[in-house]
């Protein structure tokens, strides 16, 4: 199972991503990371049409910013 706490923080996210064999990029932020893990993870279980919320605002940044948690679009 994957926690929330893995996915704050950028040092597990990063480790969590390289157990699933994920290769995030370099300079990938905390966003783009968490993006990663639910690509590999969720998107190809997801039946259309889907509506996702909280998308990390670091990959979707013209997206409107989150009232309680500007983090998330």
């Amino acid at each position: 199972d994957i926690t929330a706490a893995q996915l704050s923080d950028l040092t597990q996210a990063r480790a969590l991503a390289e157990q699933l064999g994920i290769k995030p990029n370099a300079g990938a932020g905390l966003g783009q990371v968490q993006t990663d893990i639910f690509e590999h993870t969720v998107e190809h279980r997801l039946l259309n049409p889907t509506f996702i919320t909280q998308y990390p605002t670091e990959v979707s940044p013209l997206s409107r910013r989150n009232d309680d948690n500007p983090d998330v679009t």
